[in-house]
């Protein structure tokens, strides 16, 4: 029972870290965001996914570990996360572009506004991604795979 309890005041604690988050303040365009992210890494599921953020899970499903952007990020190592997204849900206002390589390099599969993804391993891209680039607005470069809805 204590260990119970326990376990419960951290997801508690980790849950209140997650809504601080949302709160962020959406960063300009004009700011350099490379590596200049917010993130969060906790189990998860897609009511944990804040609005303004860009979510990634180590499973399909929205499941498992959970990491939430707010800008781009160049080595998803130096977020712990490289190549261990299968799911994604980009609840921002803008497109995001998810690179097989780090530095924004590699093939692309573009996340527009509102757009999910519960499989990534339905499109090949499972557990591919080292980099994520916040785009100024809803816009996807030439070549890059298009997700919008629910994939």
């Amino acid at each position: 029972m204590k260990n119970v309890r326990m376990y419960l005041v951290a997801v508690t604690i980790l849950l209140a870290m997650g809504a601080c988050v949302s709160d962020a303040p959406e960063q300009s365009p004009d700011q350099p965001d490379e590596d200049d992210q917010t993130s969060i890494d906790i189990s998860a599921s897609t009511s944990q996914c804040q609005l303004n953020v860009m979510c990634f899970w180590r499973d399909n499903g929205f499941a498992s570990t959970f990491k939430g952007l707010t800008a781009s990020v160049s080595n998803f190592e130096n977020i712990s996360f490289g190549d261990a997204t299968t799911s994604v849900w980009n609840r921002t206002t803008v497109a995001w572009v998810l690179y097989q390589h780090d530095t924004f390099r590699g093939d692309m599969a573009c996340v527009r506004p509102g757009a999910s993804v519960a499989n990534l391993s339905n499109f090949s891209f499972n557990d591919e991604i080292s980099s994520a680039r916040r785009q100024t607005g809803d816009f996807c470069p030439s070549g890059a795979r298009v997700f919008t809805g629910m994939n």
